[in-house]
């Protein structure tokens, strides 16, 4: 008999991936779990701001935060498994294609909560993993736009806006899109203003931030121009960012604001300049002699933001005196404001000025008369939603005209190199540079303006910062809650009216 060996072959044994070791897709779904409940928390903060429940916003939106760190993180730790899988296996489709999802989606993320260092960061190592380019092209997927307006017709023109490396607004060219209605239109995701016009009709600007495969229906009211007051801008209904994408610290003892989100506004008008001395004469002058020198502009001598004073004087003339600091400047109708200190815009027509020492109840009542005497039907004093979508236009900008602010684009303290002889209130209209998108002048300084609160249970606040504050101070969203009885020289008020 013959015995016959069988000789045993030795298989070596299977390789353990790592994907398969650490279980990233765990780590990845795990990510987007947490990612899907901060949406629901974020949609409930600011359901809770917006409805003045500030405690519950507050405690919400610390959740909020707390969780898009663990979110991060979870995120960040998929990826550094994804990542090691390919330098173990440089030719592993899978843990390419699974990092490029998870870069994608923690890139969302960071767009989404304003962490823009770390979003560029994503953005490039997203470029190196994405080979086939299908995360890039969802990241850049343009939006769709249909455009309407009633009545139909109207020319419409486009014009993109972007920041240049030192947060300046930049506008790309100007392009005319046709006749509305227009349906069709691709844009890609950006900040862009919309310009709407039709014979006998006011033009109206309608700015919206577009993004990334969207679908948007604009429809914008073009009123009668017959309709619209001089010196009124139409704001058509829409949605825009309000409160301030800032960092928390800041948020919380300084801006005195809530997290930015999108706010869906109404239609409403708001007039391009701050209300002015001689606006205000013509109130007093429709007033009793008697109720004159109650709501006459007046700050004593002794105020720290300095002194003003409008009297009337014999023969129906009036008289300002204004003392921003240790100089009193005193002119009578017809005669001008010297800013002997000044280099430029020494010489100042008074009555074009922002009035100023006004309290609160002073400015409703200035609104209530130009509404009750038929002057200006529906004035009222603006709220702050409606005070920051005519300064912010739709997008995230921190001033009416982009993110930096210098000393030629507005009256805040370095206008005029900080001298004190030199600061005080500039005719309204002086600093185009700032002026908002929507046309509206002086959001930037000049002088705060009473509006009612949008934010808490007090009912008015100051918003726009003056000519003695500084840069920050002058932010769209910062905000000042004033007792209503104040009088200072730096506050004043600017008008809204309901649309009927």
């Amino acid at each position: 008999m013959v015995l016959r060996c069988q000789r045993r072959v030795h298989q070596p044994p299977r390789r353990t991936s790592l994907l398969e070791a650490f279980d990233p897709l765990e780590q990845l779904g795990e990510a987007r779990r947490r990612n899907a409940e901060i949406e629901q928390l974020r949609h409930d903060a600011f359901t809770a701001f917006d409805s003045y429940h500030q405690i519950d916003g507050e405690a919400l939106w610390q959740q909020v935060l707390t969780d898009s760190q663990e979110a991060d993180r979870a995120y960040g730790r998929a990826s550094q498994t994804f990542e090691a899988a390919l330098t173990a296996d440089s030719n592993s489709a899978e843990a390419r294609a699974l990092l490029a999802d998870s870069l994608l989606e923690r890139a969302l993320g960071a767009e989404r909560d304003y962490r823009t260092s770390q979003l560029e960061d994503l953005l490039q190592r997203l470029a190196l993993y994405d080979k086939s380019g299908e995360r890039r092209r969802r990241w850049s997927a343009p939006g769709r736009v249909l455009l309407t307006s009633t009545p139909p017709g109207a020319q419409v023109t486009v014009v993109r806006y972007d920041r240049d490396p030192h947060g300046r607004v930049v506008t790309g060219p100007v392009r005319a899109l046709g006749a509305t209605p227009i349906a069709g239109l691709e844009l890609p995701p950006a900040s862009y203003l919309f310009t709407f016009q039709l014979p006998a009709h006011t033009e109206v600007r309608y700015p919206l931030v577009i993004e990334r495969a969207s679908e948007n229906s604009i429809a914008v009211p073009l009123p009668p121009a017959a309709a619209i007051p001089e010196g009124f801008v139409f704001i058509p209904p829409g949605q825009f960012q309000f409160g301030t994408a800032g960092d928390e610290a800041l948020r919380k003892t300084f801006l005195s604001t809530v997290p930015i989100h999108e706010v869906q506004l109404g239609g409403y008008l708001i007039a391009r300049t701050e209300t002015t001395y001689g606006q205000w004469l013509e109130y007093l002058k429709g007033l009793p002699p008697a109720e004159r020198g109650r709501v006459s502009a007046k700050v004593g001598k002794g105020s720290l933001s300095g002194a003003v004073e409008l009297s009337e004087l014999p023969g129906e003339s009036w008289q300002l005196m204004l003392q921003p600091a240790s100089q009193a400047f005193i002119a009578k109708v017809g005669q001008k404001i010297i800013y002997s200190a000044r280099k430029v815009r020494r010489e100042q027509d008074w009555l074009r000025m922002p009035v100023g020492g006004v309290t609160f109840d002073d400015a409703q009542a200035y609104a209530a008369w130009l509404a009750s005497t038929g002057k200006l039907p529906g004035a009222r004093l603006c709220n702050e939603m409606e005070w920051e979508r005519a300064a912010r236009g739709a997008d995230s900008r921190e001033w009416a005209h982009g993110d930096n602010l210098m000393p030629t684009d507005a009256n805040y303290d370095e206008t005029y190199g900080k001298d004190l002889q030199a600061m005080g209130p500039d005719e309204v209209g002086s600093h185009p540079a700032s002026r908002s998108l929507f046309g509206v002048d002086d959001l930037v300084g000049n002088v705060f303006e009473w509006v009612e609160n949008s934010v808490s249970q007090k009912p008015f606040a100051l918003r726009g910062g003056a000519y003695t504050f500084g840069a920050r101070t002058c932010r769209i969203d910062n905000r000042f809650e004033a007792y209503p009885t104040m009088r200072n020289l730096t506050v004043g008020l600017r008008v809204c009216v309901t649309i009927r």
